[in-house]
């Protein structure tokens, strides 16, 4: 999708990965740490909370927690350090929010990430840069190609630069014509799966 700067793509991001019931866990990939920051804040709650924005108020429940992986060793560990390590820089406002939903959803915090992955619950957020440095024969790589039904690629017109391009198929398992965009020069790029056992898709937009 291609919308000038404020015209709602955070919004699509965040409803899509939030409040589409045949979306499991979701994967949101930018370029920058600003960026990955940001989108964090804003599907983690701010965006529907906001009075500013969708204006939902604060008792509104989420389908998903959110988090931020600024390092790979963290997906190996508990999913309560995981949350701690997202909500550390938000407002107080959001982080209680936060907070909240994650008490409701996370039945044992102590749990590792990996198992929380597999309850369908989770929008992780992180660099290009980081699943580019992540082992494909690893474990981090491996839950995540095993538990994400959605990839989303934002600031997608950096794609075509050769370390971006090379991470946006790596977890996709096949291509699907029908979604290709005549212009890929500028695209964001969305990759998800139709069915539970089928190979993820990819949909570019300019």
């Amino acid at each position: 999708m291609c919308h000038p700067t404020g015209t709602g793509k955070t919004a699509v991001i965040a409803g899509l990965s939030q409040a589409s019931p045949e979306i499991g866990n979701v994967l949101v990939l930018t370029t920058r740490e600003a960026i990955r920051d940001q989108l964090t804040r804003e599907i983690s709650g701010n965006i529907f909370i906001e009075e500013d924005k969708v204006n939902l108020g604060p008792k509104i429940r989420l389908a998903k927690n959110t988090y931020v992986v600024n390092e790979s060793r963290i997906l190996e560990g508990q999913v309560q350090e995981l949350h701690e390590a997202t909500i550390r820089h938000f407002s107080p406002k959001l982080k209680d929010f936060s907070a909240r939903q994650f008490d409701r959803l996370v039945e044992d915090p102590g749990n590792i990430v990996f198992g929380e992955l597999s309850k369908n619950r989770s929008i992780m957020l992180m660099t290009v840069q980081m699943l580019i440095g992540l082992d494909i024969r690893g474990a981090c790589y491996k839950a995540l190609r095993d538990h994400i039904d959605l990839i989303v690629f934002d600031e997608g017109h950096y794609e075509p630069a050769a370390k971006y391009s090379a991470a946006v198929p790596r977890p996709c398992k096949a291509d699907h014509p029908a979604f290709r965009h005549p212009f890929p020069q500028r695209s964001e790029t969305v990759q998800y799966r139709k069915e539970q056992h089928s190979p993820l898709q990819i949909l570019r937009s300019s």
